[in-house]
């Protein structure tokens, strides 16, 4: 929905499919990041780790290793979950930066609730010191009301293009403070 607001150019990619769909489209080939450089990169992950406090443990199948995210009994998120998130956030934040040297990068979160925006804003912000990168932001997006939600509780379309609007102007501005 961001390519329908007038703004710079935005390209997206979206792969699906399976077997042969997947094969042509190069997925589990090694990618070469140098060939095409994204002026961004929007990153909507966590909530399903938002989910996974409240969720029981995960039993890996394989190893029968359980992995729980946990509260504390007050309802708080445990400090060492929240630890390993930020840790995660960070690491992944490195790679994406390693990748994309000139994109501005965009963690977005908020569209299914905002539990873990504390969480997840400090670990921008943790990443920023930790590396000096100032082109990496957090960034809240309008949380799905009952006036736009999809199917099965999920954001509908409503709520995309609230999403959009605010993404678009955020980039809009970011783009331009960057040029």
């Amino acid at each position: 929905m961001t390519r329908t607001i007038p703004c710079r150019p935005i390209t997206s990619s979206l792969r699906r499919g399976g077997g042969c769909a997947q094969h042509c489209l190069g997925a589990k080939q090694q990618n070469d990041f140098s060939a095409w450089q994204p002026n961004a990169v929007i990153v909507n992950l966590a909530t399903n780790d938002e989910h996974a406090f409240c969720n029981p443990a995960w039993l890996d199948p394989v190893t029968g290793k359980a992995y729980k995210l946990r509260t504390l009994p007050d309802g708080s998120y445990h400090p060492e979950d929240v630890r390993r998130l930020q840790d995660a956030v960070c690491d992944f934040l490195t790679i994406l930066r390693e990748r994309n040297p000139r994109a501005v990068l965009v963690w977005s979160y908020g569209m299914l609730g905002s539990g873990l925006q504390e969480v997840l804003q400090g670990a921008v912000q943790q990443y920023g010191s930790r590396s000096g990168d100032t082109r990496a932001f957090y960034l809240p997006l309008p949380d799905t009301t009952a006036d736009t939600v999809g199917s099965r509780q999920h954001p509908g379309v409503l709520s995309h293009r609230a999403a959009a609007e605010v993404l678009t102007a955020f980039l809009k501005h970011k783009l331009e403070e960057q040029a």
